[in-house]
């Protein structure tokens, strides 16, 4: 008999009756029908339609306290194609959990009771059931879904520091088993056999457990009429025939070619398909075909063409062979540095390996602050291309040169899968690597190709930005047939000053500033750099490809304080930071603020230098002024005869405009000055001194306290003394004397032979 509580009524007893589960186990897992007025006692949020069901508690396997619950609806909604819809219910905002059947907690740790896991809670039943009345130990375990035993984005959690952070992953309480030895059998519903979503799920969750240590297998439940589920094959059966499912389960085998085929969705192509068709089905095919050897690749192309031939495709094997050929994904003979990366051999804590990532770029560029977390989770989702619909580019970019940036590419370069470093780009060399190679395409002195002469080049690596934009059409080959060309591939570019617009639209910029003389980093030497990169480089690989599946669920909300194109670039990174959990959720937000929109407009550098040593000796002739207004500086610097202020703006002198210009390079922005009763525009010594100690050398106390001459030229000073670029943030350029005339001698005028970069002192 069952419990008042429980208000089974007869057709629900009979369901169970037929799965074999009796009274008394329904009892134990306290399994109970509830009306639409009681389920909403039990959930909130806006739920629409009858709720009534049977209500499946989720327990603590061990303290028997019901942490959620599920509702079996009754009469579920349905959609557009008269399919069921929301069949299960689960309380408002709650996540996916793992579903324990009664009497769970004592096999917990006996690793020698086996696993078998399930999609629904009935099922889970009635093979507990199943397994009592043949007395064979057994724990069996429900997900609640193919996709069940990942959580996405299930909420918040506590970590050891007392932080809330995002839960994110495989189910915790996966790892309240011990899987280390266990036999596992993965016993999904019938629908395995045609769904290969349902076959792609059990592969991760093998993989998954696997990577526990489990001795996992495959059962297959028969496709039959009304047979779903394990508790379908029992009310059709036996518990004999149920139980021989598990026995006969076999190990996890390799993907055949047709079903490598099948998950990619090529069987679904219509008939007659076009390219951009088949395009997707292509570019899902060559990444499953990731790291397969020589055989399986030319097992796949040849199955492939013929496929596409069949769905009246033109010249599939031209489309076929620019995505995969016969090749491995090993690089071609003349570029062996673009060959894949091997991923780590054991499972990868991601946040670990990520903290790792940005220890090591502090080691050797000094960046601003949480540019380097940025940068880091940019290298992961360079190994993660086939998830993107929006690849952010990197710019890294500085008012002059000797900031760093050659240095970062070069450590991005080791930090990201098929790294292209290159100094020059051409139209025709960008799409066709791009499509050859799909590397990470890192160019440095992108200021040379960037300009507006170079439009078409810049368009197409625009184009890039976007999956679903990121093709090129050329006339190719001897017959001059029209191909279509990928333009698809993660890209980082280091540059001078200011990007075009619309390539700092699509870009998360890092501005870097030449190193003080209190600034340390270690020297980059390129073989230690690849030995300490190439682990975290295999490392974010296999991160990579046991959490393609993870990231690609999660959807973060976009910051307010960003534009929509912001959000767009950060979007990826943040899908990682959500991934990965921990306090890296925080610091890609952090980042995302402290970047995005960032930009820098520029003159040439030996100009903004010499701007930067002119102001210096304006604040130093007038030593006990903090502040000087725009107009004394202006007519100050236009006065020297020998130097570039008169004439620089197209034979125009400087005016506030200009010297504004030049300073916001720098960072620096008039402010109100106080002169008696007025308070004019001007400038702070306060405001330029981190300028003045990155891009110029000490002056001497001697040389500050030299008095200056007047300019017989007009009023102001004569800016006389030395100054040179800092040699230690780089090396410098000569800056010579404003007024030669008052220079008594030069020590040391000879060229240095070396470089025409290097320092030159002028000596008084």
């Amino acid at each position: 008999m069952t419990r008042p509580d429980q208000n089974f009524t007869g057709p629900d007893l009979a369901m169970f009756a037929r799965f074999g589960i009796g009274v008394d186990l329904l009892d134990e897992s306290g399994v109970r029908r509830v009306t639409d007025a009681e389920a909403r006692e039990c959930f909130t949020g806006n739920n629409h339609g009858d709720l009534a069901g049977i209500l499946f508690p989720y327990r603590d396997p061990e303290t028997g306290h019901q942490g959620t619950c599920r509702i079996r609806r009754d009469h579920p909604d349905v959609d557009a194609a008269g399919r069921p819809d929301k069949k299960y219910v689960m309380p408002y905002g709650d996540g996916p959990h793992v579903y324990f059947s009664p009497g769970a907690g004592a096999a917990l740790s006996d690793a020698t009771v086996p696993v078998v896991m399930v999609e629904a809670e009935k099922s889970a039943l009635t093979i507990a059931a199943a397994a009592r009345r043949a007395g064979r130990p057994m724990l069996a375990v429900a997900l609640g879904g193919c996709h069940g035993w990942r959580t996405g984005r299930a909420g918040k959690a506590v970590d050891a520091s007392g932080a809330r952070v995002s839960v994110t992953g495989p189910q915790p309480d996966l790892a309240r088993v011990a899987w280390q030895g266990r036999d596992t059998s993965i016993l999904f519903d019938s629908n395995a056999a045609t769904n290969f979503k349902v076959r792609h799920a059990r592969r991760q969750l093998a993989t998954e457990l696997a990577s526990r240590g489990a001795r996992v297998r495959i059962g297959t439940v028969p496709t039959e009429p009304g047979v779903n589920g394990p508790d379908d094959y029992r009310a059709a059966h036996t518990d004999g025939a149920l139980l021989k499912l598990i026995d006969d389960a076999v190990p996890v085998q390799p993907v055949t070619v047709d079903e490598l085929l099948e998950d990619a969705g090529a069987a679904a192509l219509p008939n007659p398909c076009d390219a951009s068709q088949a395009e997707a089905v292509i570019r899902q095919v060559r990444e499953s075909l990731r790291g397969a050897d020589a055989l399986r690749v030319k097992a796949v192309r040849s199955t492939l063409v013929a496929l596409l031939k069949e769905r009246g495709l033109r010249d599939p094997a031209n489309l076929v062979d620019s995505a995969i050929g016969a090749k491995s994904e090993s690089a071609p003979p003349d570029a062996p540095f673009l060959a894949d990366v091997d991923p780590w051999p054991d499972p990868v804590d991601g946040a670990t390996a990520l903290n790792a990532v940005v220890a090591l770029l502090r080691r050797y560029v000094v960046l601003p602050a949480h540019a380097a977390e940025a940068i880091a989770l940019w290298c992961l989702h360079a190994f993660l291309m086939p998830v993107w619909n929006i690849s952010p580019i990197l710019a890294a970019l500085s008012p002059v040169k000797r900031c760093g940036k050659s240095t970062l590419m070069e450590l991005v370069q080791a930090l990201t899968p098929r790294a292209l470093l290159v100094s020059n780009l051409s139209v025709a060399s960008l799409f066709r690597a791009v499509d050859a190679f799909s590397p990470t395409l890192l160019s440095d002195e992108a200021d040379t190709w960037l300009s507006d002469e170079h439009s078409e080049l810049r368009g197409i690596f625009n184009s890039g930005w976007r999956r679903g934009t990121a093709r090129v059409l050329r006339c190719d080959g001897d017959d001059n047939k029209a191909r279509v060309f990928s333009a698809w591939a993660a890209k980082a570019i280091a540059a001078i000053r200011k990007l075009p617009g619309t390539v700092e639209d699509r870009s998360i910029i890092v501005q870097l500033q030449r190193k003080t003389a209190t600034e340390r980093v270690a020297r980059f030497r390129h073989g230690r750099v690849e030995a300490d990169a190439s682990p975290l480089r295999r490392q974010l690989r296999r991160w990579a490809d046991d959490h393609a599946g993870d990231v690609a669920q999660l959807d973060p909300d976009d910051l307010d304080q960003l534009n929509d194109r912001a959000n767009d670039n950060w979007r990826p990174l943040r899908m990682l930071a959500d991934a990965l959990g921990g306090s890296w959720p925080d610091m890609a937000h952090l980042s995302a603020l402290a970047l995005s929109g960032q930009g820098v407009v520029g003159e040439d550098d030996g100009l903004n230098i010499q701007l930067l040593g002119d102001l210096r000796l304006v604040f130093t002739d007038r030593r006990n002024r903090d502040a000087i207004p725009t107009k004394d500086i202006i007519e100050t610097l236009n006065a020297a005869e020998d130097r570039p202020w008169r004439t620089i703006s197209r034979g125009q002198p400087l005016d506030a405009n200009r010297l504004g210009r030049m300073l916001r390079d720098f960072k620096v922005a008039s402010k109100n000055v106080r002169v008696g009763s007025k308070v004019p525009k001007g400038y702070y010594l306060s405001d330029l001194r981190d300028s003045f100690e990155r891009y110029l050398s000490p002056v001497p106390p001697s040389e500050a306290a030299t008095p200056l001459q007047p300019n017989e030229s007009g009023p102001g000073l004569a800016i006389a003394t030395r100054y040179t670029t800092n040699p230690v943030a780089g090396q410098g350029m000569a800056i010579p004397s404003m007024n030669p005339a008052s220079v008594a001698g030069v020590a040391g005028s000879t060229p240095d032979p070396g470089p025409a970069d290097r320092c030159l002192v002028f000596e008084e």
